[in-house]
């Protein structure tokens, strides 16, 4: 089976990519900037041009294509480019695919969306989803939780700088998935017949409070971290605001999901993916500070050594 990758680069995208090639099926990426894509290739993936908010660059980069695995995504407040690349742009792309005769449309989708409404951001998604269960392709949507990856930017560099956390007052839980988890279950599903449609969400057994991640952060850390609690309702004021900072990314993103981790009750989702073996947060956050903590003092080691003039 031949794959196209949308949002190779991305932090779920790249492992996408890796665990198909790893598992032998060939791989296109599609990239609007080949040289931040170089490492696809290393990998053995092909690269192929195309850009969702340019429709002309789409018809040829599906040539060979038996399925499309769309990890593609802006952020929730790139308000200028959100509506031109997840709803105009994947349209462009459906219309390509079906005339194509693309076989399957792999949708990643956030968990219990539907509850966020109201988030233009999530409003697309939603849009679109209903648009590729209408459309006659094969359809997989995988819903996702929250990152592993967004607790790094979001607690443990942080407490690693010694920077201070903004942290909701509420003890509200979410739950968390690793990347390379999400990528395993993914490739899993294109084992199961193309024809079935299926709405699959990706459940862990555990939910956190920020209060429990940033204990746990501070026992691998082996620091304390300096945090500022505020209210839910202050701090989803200024999400947006947030979000015009790189060092805040994650958590904008994740004070627009908060209280959207509990699972729907909906006769629609089928649960054939096995989760049991998911990593936990735990294991993962432990692995994280201990290759940090090992670079840091390789690092005032050389310093150390570096002859003073």
């Amino acid at each position: 089976m031949s794959l196209l990758i949308i949002g190779a680069t991305g932090t779920i995208g790249r492992q996408i990519a890796k665990k198909a090639l790893s598992e032998g099926f060939k791989v296109k990426c599609l990239v609007r900037n080949l040289r931040k894509a170089s490492f696809l290739k290393e990998w053995g993936a092909e690269l192929v041009y195309g850009d969702l908010s340019i429709p002309q660059s789409l018809p040829n980069t599906l040539k060979g294509i038996s399925c499309i695995i769309d990890a593609s995504t802006t952020r929730p407040y790139e308000f200028l480019t959100a509506e031109a690349i997840d709803w105009a742009g994947k349209n462009t792309l459906l219309d390509v695919a079906k005339k194509a005769k693309i076989k399957k449309y792999i949708f990643l989708s956030i968990l219990n969306g539907h509850k966020k409404e109201n988030i233009p951001f999530m409003e697309l998604k939603l849009r679109f989803e209903k648009k590729l269960i209408d459309s006659g392709i094969g359809y997989t949507v995988f819903y996702l939780p929250s990152l592993f990856q967004g607790i790094i930017s979001q607690y443990a560099v942080s407490i690693l700088d010694k920077q201070t956390i903004v942290v909701p007052s509420s003890e509200s839980k979410m739950m968390y998935i690793d990347a390379q988890d999400i990528a395993s279950s993914v490739i899993e599903s294109l084992s199961l017949p193309l024809e079935t449609n299926r709405r699959i969400p990706l459940i862990t057994k555990e939910i956190w409070t920020p209060q429990e991640i940033i204990k746990i952060c501070e026992k691998y850390s082996g620091q304390k971290a300096k945090t500022l609690y505020a209210p839910n309702i202050i701090l989803q004021s200024f999400s947006s605001f947030f979000g015009l900072f790189q060092w805040s990314w994650s958590l904008s993103e994740q004070l627009r999901f908060v209280d959207s981790t509990n699972v729907a009750s909906d006769k629609n989702y089928t649960k054939e993916i096995d989760t049991s073996k998911y990593n936990t947060l735990e294991a993962f956050l432990k692995d994280y500070f201990s290759v940090m903590l090992k670079k840091l003092k390789e690092l005032n080691i050389k310093k150390s050594e570096s002859p003073i003039f």
